[in-house]
């Protein structure tokens, strides 16, 4: 059949109009960039003298990223560095900083999302508080578990004088749907209540947030009242109380930053309890390894421990952090950590007095790896 010239033209404008329906459709149905609501990544900064504001990509073996980037890190100053987290551009979250290999300590200035990228800050500081140059391990995660079989909680307590108070839902998550709270019991004392959390055991980080060099730590944690209760202590540099900011992580697993339906990865923790023993086994509620091995602490000399982590595997994408506990103003780093020489991991740690020299105290240590427990 011949078609004509009008009701050619006609069809020709019938189709332009359903084709630009179609496409102003496409264009508002492309949603923004999902927001990152699970994640994780770790870095060990092992280059603290680089030349200032020249990225550098930190050593593959003790660095990860959920999105399999690859993540750097930049001296911004003496003692100050940024580290970027491609792919994990987010607001939310929680940042854990140690310091590696020497008496400083680290802490997190800021983190936040920089475009795609999560950008972390952090200085570091000698015992006596000026910037130094120093080594750290850094850890990023954001969670969104919700469920019965969880029993972790983070909080970002940004309200150091505040006597009591509900720190920012963007910065804290509860894996029971229940909302944390902080308490101040005086100066540099502090209280969190991780709501809902009616377990025992599990352990935690502490790390010190802000610019200046204050440091912050675990003095116990226990249930009361079907929650959890976690007390921490912070510091200045000459080892009184002061009042600051922190971060607080509790877990009672080490599938950070993974969804309930993923496999989990391997790792461990411990509370080193016994700080004078030569050679002990942590109480089992406070210890993980979720290979089935034990892990076990000896005491090498003042200060200085080893953890071993039977089957957990040394290298490739591990990490490591650690917090001091007890109520005085010491401070623990992690030294290093290396192969056991039977498929573990030796992370030996170091423990220090305000005056930066080394005493023996107490510490929780936890162990990351990216390999995988396959279900």
């Amino acid at each position: 059949m011949k078609t004509t010239q009008k009701s050619y033209r006609a069809s020709q404008l019938l189709l332009a109009g359903i084709s630009g329906i179609l496409f102003n459709v496409c264009l508002t149905s492309v949603p923004a960039q999902a927001q990152v609501v699970r994640a994780k990544a770790w870095v060990w900064a092992n280059q603290p003298n680089t030349a200032l504001n020249t990225p550098y990509t930190p050593d593959l073996n003790y660095q990860y990223n959920s999105t399999n980037a690859t993540n750097q890190a930049t001296r911004l100053e003496v003692g100050q560095y940024r580290v970027n987290f491609p792919g994990l551009g987010t607001a939310g979250g929680t940042v854990h900083v140690s310091s590696y290999g020497g008496n400083h300590h680290c802490k997190v200035v800021s983190w936040g999302s920089s475009g795609t990228t999560q950008q972390v800050r952090v200085n570091c500081f000698t015992p006596n508080g000026v910037l130094v140059n120093g080594r750290f391990t850094v850890l990023f995660y954001k969670e969104s578990r919700r469920s019965t079989t969880w029993t972790d909680a983070y909080l970002w307590a940004d309200q150091p004088t505040t006597s009591s108070y509900t720190p920012s839902n963007t910065y804290q998550w509860n894996s029971k749907r229940t909302i944390n709270t902080v308490s101040r019991l005086g100066i540099g004392r502090y209280q969190a209540t991780l709501t809902s959390l009616n377990v025992v055991g599990g352990t935690v980080l502490v790390t010190a947030y802000g610019s200046g060099s204050e440091r912050c730590k675990a003095v116990n944690w226990f249930r009361s009242g079907g929650n959890t209760l976690v007390n921490m202590n912070c510091f200045n540099s000459s080892g009184n109380l002061v009042d600051t900011r922190y971060n607080l992580s509790y877990m009672t697993d080490v599938a950070i930053g993974i969804d309930v339906s993923e496999d989990t990865d391997y790792g461990g923790y411990v509370l080193a309890d016994n700080p004078t023993a030569g050679f002990y086994t942590p109480p089992p509620t406070y210890q993980l390894n979720n290979t089935g091995g034990t892990n076990t602490i000896t005491r090498n000399s003042l200060g200085t421990y080893t953890v071993r982590f039977p089957y957990l595997k040394p290298s490739n994408r591990t990490t490591a952090q650690v917090t001091a506990y007890g109520s005085a103003s010491e401070y623990c780093t992690v030294n290093f950590w290396n192969s056991d020489g039977s498929g573990g991991t030796n992370v030996n740690v170091k423990c220090f007095n305000s005056l930066g020299n080394l005493v023996d105290t107490r510490f929780t240590l936890t162990y990351l790896t990216n390999q995988q427990i396959l279900f």
